[in-house]
């Protein structure tokens, strides 16, 4: 005969001790994290989450991993066209929407803002190596350039 096996008793926590578990979920702390901070088991935080209606997804209108939102570009009038996008305007305006982000507790987000800014910077790297080399062999075939004598 099989041992019955014991049901766990249920745990209860002050309305405090939810609230405090529920900002840190909400603010990107995970389920496991809660339970070793708080004491509140995961499956109890995952069923009051659903019931209540603060899940991640909920709380973010339904867009977990929102797109960073970037600069619009400036009116045509003030910019001659190839440089209609600076990529260094960009990461300084990434990095304060990043920094927007952090204030109002959003890592997720200033996290994508970041990564979004570092990339448009190591394009503009990028471009501009292949620019100096193009303006380099251009020098070369013009003759401007006094190579050493042999």
């Amino acid at each position: 005969m099989e041992p019955k096996r014991r049901r766990r008793r249920p745990s209860f926590h002050a309305p405090e001790i939810w609230r405090l578990t529920r900002e840190a979920y909400l603010a990107g702390a995970t389920a496991p994290e809660c339970e070793e901070r708080f004491g509140v088991r995961e499956n109890a935080l995952r069923r009051r989450a659903v019931q209540e209606g603060w899940t991640r997804r909920a709380h973010y209108g339904g867009a977990m991993a929102r797109t960073p939102t970037l600069p619009s570009p400036a009116p045509a009038a003030a910019i001659s066209e190839p440089d209609a996008y600076n990529p260094l305007d960009i990461c300084d305006a990434t990095l304060r929407e990043a920094m927007k982000a952090l204030a109002r507790g959003d890592a997720r987000e200033a996290s994508a803002l970041i990564k979004a800014g570092d990339a448009i910077g190591e394009f503009a790297d990028f471009v501009r190596g292949k620019k100096k080399q193009q303006q380099e062999r251009e020098t070369i075939g013009s003759g401007e350039f006094s190579g050493p004598d042999f």
